[in-house]
């Protein structure tokens, strides 16, 4: 995956980077949540790459999509760190 990615999606990898590191703390039904939270996550940069693959923006930081899919994540992300985390 590129290095250049939307600021917004650079922000949900860093907010699945810091609960990754508190993973061994958690309980077993929050790792299957973070789980399937990172299956979905998963799924989304590939299929965000395959866009900018085809539309030859794969060296770029701009990106013009689905802010509403990203903010979902966000709030996933922000949502289980709230609950499990903080």
């Amino acid at each position: 995956m590129s290095n250049n990615l939307n600021p917004l999606v650079e922000e949900l990898k860093t907010l699945k980077d810091e609960i990754n590191l508190q993973a061994h703390l958690f309980s077993m039904d929050a790792k299957d949540e973070l789980t399937e939270l990172e299956k979905d996550f998963s799924q989304f940069e590939h299929k965000m790459e395959d866009y900018m693959i085809k539309f030859g923006q794969l060296n770029e930081q701009f990106w013009v999509g689905n802010k509403e899919e990203i903010e979902k994540f966000k709030k996933e992300f922000e949502s289980f760190k709230k609950k499990h985390i903080n």
